[in-house]
């Protein structure tokens, strides 16, 4: 028995489906390719432009979780800062009350808030917090 180099078989079906998932990838717009597309073609994907941290505007750092948080705090103002209960909470803010509940519980945990048994008011922390600002901001008038 002789040694032939074994002849190396390609699939050509596989083959021409990869071409035609690449087009199919690279078909979007007249003249451009996807990065998907340069990726299964062997080349790296273009780079889009950022923006430096200077160009990015205020509200583009907003975080909209925190400031919801924030309005139910508001929320247990009312009028004297009497308690407030969650449906109360749901109608000053508008937001769901479950949301309410969760930002009212955490609140609770970091001691901006307080359960009682008619509702939810303003938390011993806060309070500290508060008077500490306000003896501050007197301090500075008077000077």
């Amino acid at each position: 028995m002789r040694n032939e180099p074994l002849a190396h078989k390609t699939n050509s079906t596989a083959t021409e489906n990869d071409e035609r998932r690449t087009e199919r990838v690279d078909a979007g717009r007249e003249g451009s390719s996807s990065p998907v597309g340069e990726i299964a073609k062997g080349l790296r994907p273009r780079k889009t432009a950022k923006a430096k941290r200077g160009e990015r505007e205020e509200k583009d750092y907003v975080m909209e979780t925190p400031q919801k948080v924030l309005k139910v705090l508001e929320a247990l103002e009312g009028r004297a800062f009497e308690p407030a209960s969650i449906n109360r909470v749901v109608q000053r803010t508008g937001f769901t009350q479950s949301f309410c509940r969760s930002a009212l519980i955490t609140l609770k945990q970091a001691g901006y808030a307080q359960r009682t048994l008619d509702g939810w008011i303003v938390g011993p922390k806060l309070a500290r917090f508060a008077s500490r600002i306000t003896a501050h901001s007197y301090r500075q008038n008077e000077n």
